[in-house]
């Protein structure tokens, strides 16, 4: 998949704009794992290398609401054990997320 990245910063925010042949789907760049989301799993490249998907659960669509997406860095190794853990069954939440990274940061 090709996606173009546009980096925006406004209003004292930052936000990775990505763009491919199907969507534009802007995400703000957080540093902390924010209450009510979930990590989304997307594609390693999407938003962006190190970067983790986050979005809060809904019944619409694709179960997520696309107008309100984060994004955080945890860098390459981080991205790969956390996408291995969800594909597994495992959900990663806010609740778990500081838990389930120091647990991997030993495997």
């Amino acid at each position: 998949m090709s996606v173009k990245r546009t980096y925006i910063e406004e209003n004292g925010k930052k936000y990775i704009k990505c763009e491919d042949y199907h969507n534009t789907r802007i995400f703000e760049i957080v540093e902390k794992f924010p209450t009510g989301y979930i990590l989304w799993l997307v594609p390693k490249d999407y938003p962006d290398n190190g970067y983790i998907a986050l979005a809060k659960p809904s019944d619409i669509p694709y179960n997520i609401i696309q107008e309100d997406l984060k994004c955080m860095f945890v860098g390459e190794e981080i991205w790969n054990k956390l996408h291995s853990y969800c594909h597994k069954g495992n959900e990663i939440t806010s609740l778990n997320f500081n838990v389930v990274v120091n647990e991997l940061k030993f495997f």
